[in-house]
Order: structure tokens, then sequence, then C-alpha cells
């Protein structure tokens, strides 16, 4: 039997029929590039139309459908993301109900929405044919697991229709696995890797186990939107040949910590290893940058207030090391400021001169004894490793003027040298890429506490606001949200935890001591993809959050980061860079562990001896009143031989008027912070903030502020941070009359 279902559009935007009549249609041979196919069903099984995407240039933006009526996917392509060397796969699926046995064919519309690279949008409708036969006579077969829509073992392919790498022996394996929760009553709690239990002579790859928390115990109304999820691991490097793998859905009460199994789903996915794999070239000798977007694609890159400044995240993917990169930043309208510039992340050992502007500031950062921004291609161990932040920006209100509700930030004139001089071109787009951030003028979702500014503090603030031991706002729901589902929990928690990661405590707060607090590094243990580090807390009873900034050999990779044994209501975020990584530890429950283990893998071997270069380089750590708390004996843990000594000395004229320099030592790498501070604690600009090697630095002040203005005469004060130890001098600022 033959027959032919054809499947009609609703419409881009069934809430704004206006806006969809006045857009204007793009040219015709414009469309937004969507793959289509339907998975072959067995008897009684309901048929279910997938769709894949290639982004960040195409976004799947979902199906909708109405009782008894057609279904339609909708879909936007920005073609100045459209960026050749990047493809991070999307995928959505559409429940099509049973069908007969036979063949079928749809007829599917694709509603799209194009941006030019001139940021005119158009719309764009096309159909596809999608044909498949079936049902099919099926025995116990893996099928889709509840929840998830799209499993991947391996690394992604570079698009849509490309055919997938193959996996390579000997080395770790890239594992995604995403999918979607059909309401806000279910949570995505980790990915678990597992031992497998098939005892074989030969290495099995583990169990993958999603845990899925579901809403059973706090009695709340569901909002009916599709929040979708996705989880990325590797997994242990397996010799030739082909497998099968277990993935399994376990579904657990929302409250209970201890995520005990309410009900288990499994599915098997076959894949296999390659005889041997032929290592890639390195890319082109080019490069790509761009801002850091919000991913949750709200149309705000950062929020500003007269009393909190945005902060901006530049960032770089190249093929070559770069000795080198200049640039300058416009705001459009020119009603900010920007207030200060710092090279962070691979680039943070390199030096920076900017100028403010009229309309912006420009910049030129350089290498600094030899520090390079480090190629990201090829990625180790053949795993996707994208853009490295290499430049910050912060970007401040005027004084006495509120400001615009949107400002544009746009990166002009980029160029960059390697080590040896020469220019280093962009790399070929589709389109121009067009290099903006957005800033909205409003509060802050994760400056809880309303300081203007955004720490582990205010992670505690809102912790004990979801457990009711604070009272929270009234505008809860709006002011905590910052995963924009209208529901404050415990993702929102996690989505702030991700962004202050990167923000240390001020240091004008002095912490209060506390002597059962303690920080241990473990030694170094040997695995099979590298090698192990623990980091011990204990006092943990005591804690409401915990920052830590770790050192890493330049030859290993933080692959992962667990918490043995899982101890009741702690969850952890991570953030690897080069040379260095970020380690969050929050308490959803606190007060009932009195010790906690943080286990650190790392997927390359180091070279003989590195590995005990792992070393803490700063801890911070917040009560469960959300008070600034330090261990009594200062930052344990880090071995003798890595601590970074750190001496700073006198300032050299002192008093001065136009310019006075310091010395400052280290015996060890460390990440050094380096400010100059008034006599009340504030923060009045920064001379360093980044990595530093051992020996001896020198830095001056004008006796200018952040902003370029010039400071009061009187006093103040030089700190340096580095390796847990602080130190400082005082400055007298006297200009001559």
């Amino acid at each position: 039997m033959r027959q032919k279902l054809v499947l009609l559009t609703l419409g881009l935007f069934l809430a704004a029929p206006a806006l969809s009549q006045a857009m204007a249609d793009c040219p015709p041979d414009q469309f937004v590039p969507v793959s289509l196919s339907v998975p072959r069903p067995c008897p009684g099984q309901p048929l279910r139309l997938r769709a894949d995407a290639c982004g960040p240039c195409v976004d799947l933006l979902g199906s909708a459908a109405e009782p008894m009526g057609p279904i339609h996917i909708r879909a936007a392509m920005d073609l100045r993301r459209c960026l050749l060397p990047v493809c991070m796969p999307e995928s959505l699926t559409a429940d099509l109900g049973t069908f007969a046995p036979g063949h079928h064919e749809l007829a599917v519309v694709i509603d799209g929405l194009i941006t030019q690279p001139d940021g005119s949008t158009c719309r764009a409708t096309h159909t596809q044919i999608v044909a498949f036969d079936g049902p099919l006579v099926c025995g116990p077969s893996p099928g889709l697991l509840p929840y998830v829509d799209a499993i991947l073992i391996g690394p992604p392919p570079p698009c849509v229709t490309c055919p997938p790498p193959a996996i390579c022996p000997n080395l770790p394996i890239p594992f995604s696995i995403a999918g979607h929760f059909p309401d806000n009553c279910y949570e995505f709690r980790g990915l678990e890797l597992m031992p497998n239990p098939i005892m074989s002579p030969l290495p099995q790859p583990p169990i993958a186990r999603v845990i899925v928390a579901v809403n059973d115990c706090q009695g709340r109304p569901c909002a009916q939107v599709i929040v979708p999820w996705k989880a990325h691991a590797l997994l242990p490097d397996l010799p030739p040949g082909d497998y099968r793998m277990i993935v399994e859905v376990a579904e657990v009460s929302w409250c209970d910590p201890a995520n005990v199994p309410k009900a288990l789903h499994s599915s098997v996915v076959a894949f296999s290893v390659a005889q041997r794999c032929v290592v890639p070239p390195p890319s082109a000798e080019c490069f790509l940058a761009d801002w850091r977007h919000d991913p949750r694609n709200t149309g705000c890159d950062a929020e500003i207030s007269p009393a909190s400044p945005a902060k901006l995240v530049f960032q770089i993917d190249t093929g070559p090391a770069l000795a080198s990169l200049q640039g300058r930043i416009a705001l459009l309208p020119p009603a900010l400021r920007v207030t200060q510039m710092r090279p962070i992340g691979a680039a943070s050992g390199m030096r920076l001169a900017w100028q403010v502007l009229p309309d912006g500031a420009s910049f030129l950062m350089s290498s600094d004894h030899g520090a390079l921004i480090p190629p990201t291609h090829p990625c180790p161990a053949f795993v996707p490793c994208g853009s490295q932040p290499v430049l910050e920006a912060t970007v401040s209100a005027v004084a006495g003027m509120p400001p615009p509700p949107r400002t544009l930030a746009r990166m002009a004139e980029l160029m960059a040298t390697d080590a040896l001089g020469h220019a280093v071109d962009m790399c070929p787009t589709f389109a121009a890429v067009d290099m903006v951030a957005r800033i909205c003028a409003g509060a802050r979702v994760c400056d809880a506490n309303s300081d203007g500014r955004m720490d582990v503090r205010d992670l505690v603030m809102m912790v004990r606001c979801l457990r009711g031991a604070a009272s929270c706002p009234v505008d809860v729901n709006v002011r905590f949200d910052c995963n924009g589902d209208t529901t404050f929990t415990a993702d929102d928690v996690l989505c702030c935890a991700r962004r202050i990661l990167r923000e240390p405590l001020p240091d004008s707060l002095p912490p209060r001591s506390l002597a059962d607090l303690r920080v241990e590094l473990g030694e170094p243990v040997a695995t099979s993809a590298g090698f192990d580090r623990s980091v011990r807390v204990s006092g943990a009873d005591r804690l409401g959050a915990a920052r830590l900034a770790l050192t890493i050999p330049g030859d290993a990779v933080l692959s992962g980061v667990e918490l043995p044994g899982a101890p009741a209501g702690w969850m952890h975020i991570e953030e690897a860079g080069t040379g260095q990584a970020l380690l969050g530890l929050i308490a959803l429950a606190p007060g009932a562990e009195t010790e906690i283990e943080v286990l650190l893998h790392f997927s390359r071997p180091p070279a003989v001896g590195a590995s005990s270069a792992v070393a803490i380089a700063d801890a911070e750590f917040v009560d469960l009143e959300g008070q600034i708390v330090a261990p009594a004996a200062g930052v344990l843990g880090i071995p003798d031989g890595i601590r970074a000594r750190l001496e700073l000395s006198a300032a050299r004229p002192n008093p001065f008027d136009l310019e006075t320099r310091l010395d400052l030592s280290l015996s060890a790498a460390s990440q050094v912070q380096l400010g100059i501070y008034d006599l009340s604690g504030r923060l009045v600009t920064e001379l360093y903030r980044g990595r530093l090697g051992p020996g001896a630095h020198t830095f001056a002040w004008s006796g200018t502020r952040s902003d370029g203005t010039r400071a009061a005469d009187g006093v103040y004060f030089c700190r340096a941070r580095a390796g847990g130890e602080l130190s400082a001098r005082r400055l007298v600022l006297i200009r001559g009359r």
C-alpha cells in the first residue's frame, strides 16, 4: 500500500502574525538547511520526525501542531555565525503518531528566518519530502530512551550531512547525549559513567547513566514548556573492534539528594573503533574570533546598571600561536565607557596596552617573556576544543547617567601576528563575521545580595532562599531566573554558578578564620587515560560554597570531575583552560557532610614528574550565612616545592607625584592579582591579573584610576595576591602644585 501525507505549515510565529506579514521574503535561492529523517518504527510504536541542523549557524526553534491539525518545523539561520570550521550539531523530534504498514511520504514545510550579514531579517519557506517504509517486525530493540533525542559516540561530524569521523584506538572517546523534557517538572541531574559488569579479557565501554529527577514531592504546578538538556563525557580508550554500550535513564525523586532510581530504562548503542587513525594536520594558518555570547539566547550577552558594570569576554580559535593581537572596541550608542581591560585565559601572560576612546577603546596585546596565545588545533585527543578566552573588557555607566536600554560592542580593526611577526588572517567564512556583543540595562539575575558584583556569596544566598532558610524576594521567579524558564529552581543556582565561577571574591573584604577548615591536595595516581588528583575539604559542614583555582601542567587536560560517594546535597561545576582550571562547590543541603572529596581526572599523561605540578593556586570559601571564611593555617594542600612565595618590594619613589614602581617576586609560577586600593579598601585600579612565571616582575602606577581619571592625593595600598599569600605596600601620592 502506498500512501502520501502532506503536512502543512501553521506559519512561523503564531503569536505575532503582524510581524510575519510585514517581513520581506528572502531571495528564492535562500533557505534554512535542515536535514529531516524518520526512524523505521516497530509495530505499535509512534512515529517520530527528526530534524537535524548545524549550529551556531542554524537554530532549531521547535515544532508545533494543533489537535488533528498539521505540523511544522521552525528554524532560524544567522549568516553572520555560519563559520566554516565550526559545527555544533543539534536536533529536535516531533511526534507524528502511529502509521500502518506500507510506504509513506511526508511533505514537511520548513518555516525559517534568515538574518543577513547586514542584520536585516527575511522569511524563507521551503518543502522537503521525507519517505520511509514500515513498520518493521521487531524483536528486542534498543529504541529511543525516554527524554533522549540523540546519542553520539565518537567525534561529532563537521557538518550535518558529513559522515562521522572514525573513532581512534587508544585515545579517549567523546560521548554526547541530548534530549528534552515535556515540562519543567523534570530536571537533568547529571551523567554518570559506571563500570561494565560484563566479564571479558578485553576492555569494555562503561555504562552511561543519565539521572533525571521527577518533581513528585514539591506539589507545584508544571509549566508546559520544552526543557532541553545535554551532557558530554570522555569514555576510556578502547582497542580496535566492535562494541555495544549500555545507556540508561534513571528516574529519581526530585527531593532525593542520594538519587536512588525509582525507574530505570536501558538501551544498547553499537559502535566501532577503527584499526588506526591518520593524525589530522593542524588547521589552516588563520584564526576565528568573537565575543562570548549568552547561551540562553536572551538577546543580551551582559547586563549593566549604574552600580554594576558589564563584563565582556573576547575569544580566539586559532591555528598558529599568536604573539600579538590588536583591535578597537566601538560602543553604539557611545553612552557607556570602557573602564578596564585585562588579558585572561590563554593570554594571561601577555602584556596589554589600551587607551580609552570617546566611543570605546583600542588595545594591543603582545608577547611578554615568550608568552603566546597557544593554538587550539589540533585539539587534544581529538576532542572538540573550540574558542579560548583571551581578553576581558569592563564597560561601565557614566556617573549620573542611566545606561541605554541596549548597547552594541563591536570589535573592529582586529589584527594578529605569529611568533615570527608574520600577519595571521581571519579564516574564511560563509559571510562576514560581525563581532558584536549585546549589553542590556538592568539588574543582574545572579547578584543575589545586590552589591553590584557576582561571586560565591550570591550562590549561598540563592541556596538559602531555595531551601527556605532565608526569606526570598517577592519577584524570586524573575530576580533569580538565570536559565529563563520563569521558575526559580536548583537549575538557576547551577546556571549562576557557571557565570560566577570566573569572578573571584573582592580582595578588600578580609575573611574570618576557621580552625577546622582544611584543604588537602592528594598525591597523583596513574590511570589508563592519564592520572588523577584528589582534593579533600575538611570542615565542609560549615561551608555554603567554595571556589578553587588550580594550576595544571601544560601537557595535561582536565577531562572530568566527580565527587566519590555522592555526598548528600553537594554539586560541583568546573571550567578548564590552558594551564589552569576553576572548580566550584555548592552546598544545596548544607551541614550533612563534615568532609568531602573531589576527584580530578586528567586525560593525558604528563611528562615524567610533571603530574606533581598540579597545585591549588587559590581557594575561596563562604560559610552558611554568606560570610567569607578561610582556613586558619592559610591555603593548604599546595606542595612545598610548588607554593609561590610572594615578595612585594617597597615603592620607589615614595611619596611620588608622577609614577612609582614596585617589584613583585615569585618563587614559582602562580596566578597573580595586583591592585591599588584606597584606605576604605575599594579597588582603585588593577595593575595585573593573570599567570606569572617565577622571578621578579616590575609594575608601575601613574596615579590614575581604572577609568583613566586622576586619583586624589592621599594614602593608598598596593596589594598582591598569589598562591594563597598576600603582601601589601603603603603608597603616598602627592602631586606638585
